[in-house]
């Protein structure tokens, strides 16, 4: 009740008319509120359901022989997850580039020492007669410092610098950041030295013996040359390549096709070429098909020489394509492809001419072969089939430095080598354990079985009374690592190992021990003059045989 002045009260206004306004207006609120949750949970829903299909139809097509890679014109905005950031690449593991090295190695203090004895140096006078450095960086468990070595090679200007290297070798450190080298040793001709000025000390005390290259002075300007030398045996024409006459492939833009075979291909800077959707006869059998990376494991008894291990794709091999010599690398009349990447470490794109080509040629082995005749009588003829085989290639070759990587992926138009027919049995219930049924109507089945081929080599190698046969043993060993004791590191030892007797020269396989085969003649040597002159044989596509000790034939 409400009192005014003369002391009479009236009924005032009630307040619940505006808390029901309050009321309304938030209720209208979440109203609104509702609905855009309510449209944006639909929005999600259908995206989705979206999503859900696409992946549906990408099943059915990976099932489907006929169905050809998807070709989207829409893009639907997919809600994103929470992304976990990775942490910064640990320098450690960064890509070392040679100009990081260059104000470090301070070498100039060296020039009259290398000047006088290999005519060339490393500073900033030494223009055409520059030697040419490379590092090999190294993380060591338990050490947080990153260690670099470096070793020095002949001028890149000469074509066969990668066969003379220099006896100076250093040593560098550098802590977590990379901004700080420290000389950690240098080496020359074998001897360590604490600082590059302790190894100026001794050039100029005279106590350093004159070092050559390792190359005996009659191969001096030839030693690794690609000129022609030597006794030309035949000096006629070449026999012509044994390509087909006619091309019966076609390559448009990134796509190729040949006798039912078909697929996309493309030039990646880190992997290099790449197929895609490789079909026969419309039938997907891979979706991609590359080179992903090439490990190249070195061994030695230095550090430098133990740590050279490279994984290529470091390289940027993709852009180390080199441009192919037409009717030398390929046949002239292949369809030759180029290519265009962006150059890692450079920070360009390059365009590479004649990059990779595509050709077929007969490869000289028959697709299908068979003579037949009377079992009973080999004299007897019935009847003789032979097909010719042709083959495409599609090659790229690669140079990583000092090596040229030919890469070819052939298609075939038969899986296997061996030609004629499989020995067959009748079996009423095919047991897939001792093969599989080749007509299953009629419950023919082709036995599980193995040939084996045994061939005899009688070499002379000289006088043949001198011949020895041994075996170079490959083995995988451990040692306390040089610079952390707490840890082993791995390498590789090769072991002459002649054989005495032929008892002892009989080969048994061991897949877990390689071995390289070698016959020598123990009283002459090969024209280094240091190692006996021999034949290495090389054992290729051998087959572990699971037969222990022969059991089946003793059975015989």
């Amino acid at each position: 009740m409400a009192e005014f002045l003369d002391g009479s009260k009236r009924r005032g206004k009630s307040k619940w008319p505006i808390v029901a306004l309050l009321l309304a207006i938030l209720a209208v609120i979440f109203f609104i509120v509702m609905l855009v949750y309510i449209s944006k949970y639909h929005k999600l829903l259908k995206q989705q359901q979206v999503v859900s299909e696409t992946q549906k139809d990408a099943k059915e097509s990976e099932g489907s022989a006929s169905t050809a890679l998807p070709t989207p014109t829409t893009t639907t905005t997919v809600p994103s997850q929470a992304v976990v950031k990775s942490s910064k690449i640990l320098f450690s593991a960064e890509l070392l580039l040679w100009l990081t090295l260059d104000p470090v190695l301070q070498v100039e203090p060296l020039t009259p020492m290398l000047k006088a004895q290999f005519n060339m140096w490393y500073d900033v006078t030494c223009t055409d007669r520059c030697l040419f450095y490379a590092p090999v960086a190294r993380v060591i468990p338990g050490i947080s410092d990153r260690m670099i070595f470096v070793f020095f090679h002949f001028t890149d200007n000469q074509e066969d610098y990668y066969l003379w290297p220099v006896p100076l070798k250093m040593l560098l450190t550098t802590p977590g950041n990379g901004e700080v080298y420290t000389v950690k040793s240098v080496t020359y001709n074998d001897v360590d030295y604490d600082t590059i000025q302790a190894l100026v000390d001794a050039y100029n005390a005279g106590n350093i013996s004159t070092s050559s290259p390792g190359v005996e002075q009659e191969y001096a300007g030839r030693y690794g040359s690609p000129d022609r030398r030597g006794e030309d045996l035949n000096p006629g024409n070449l026999p012509p390549p044994s390509v087909t006459s006619a091309k019966r492939f076609t390559v448009q833009e990134r796509h190729a096709s040949w006798l039912g075979w078909e697929f996309d291909f493309s030039f990646a800077t880190i992997s290099a070429i790449q197929l895609f959707n490789i079909k026969y006869k419309n039938e997907r059998i891979a979706y991609q098909l590359g080179l992903q990376d090439i490990l190249v494991l070195y061994t030695g008894g230095d550090m430098d020489q133990a740590f050279r291990m490279f994984m290529d794709v470091g390289w940027a091999i993709g852009a180390r394509t080199s441009t192919l010599r037409r009717g030398y690398d390929c046949p002239e009349s292949a369809e030759y492809v180029d290519s265009s990447v962006y150059d890692v470490g450079f920070d360009r794109s390059i365009n590479i001419r004649d990059a990779a080509c595509v050709f077929e040629y007969r490869n000289h082995v028959p697709l299908r072969r068979h003579y037949s005749v009377d079992f009973f009588d080999y004299e007897s003829f019935r009847f003789t089939m032979s097909m010719q085989n042709v083959v495409l290639v599609f090659r790229q070759i690669l140079t990583v430095w000092n090596y040229d990587y030919i890469m070819d992926i052939e298609f075939h138009q038969s899986g296997v080598n061996p030609t004629g027919y499989v020995q067959v049995i009748s079996a009423g219930s095919a047991d897939i354990r001792y093969g599989y049924s080749i007509l299953p109507n009629a419950s023919v089945t082709a036995l599980l079985h193995n040939h084996a081929f045994d061939f005899v080599a009688d070499l002379d190698i000289g006088n043949f009374n001198s011949n020895r046969f041994m075996t170079l043993d490959i083995e995988a060993k451990q040692k306390p690592h040089p610079y952390n004791g707490a840890v082993n590191m791995s390498y590789m030892v090769m072991t002459e190992n002649t054989k005495a007797t032929e008892q002892e020269a009989i080969i048994n396989f061991d897949f877990s021990q390689p071995k390289q085969y070698v016959v020598f003649n123990k009283n002459e040597t090969n024209l280094r003059n240091y190692q006996p002159r021999g034949k290495n044989r090389n054992n290729r596509n051998r087959i572990e045989n699971r037969i222990d000790n022969y059991s089946l034939l003793r059975n015989i």
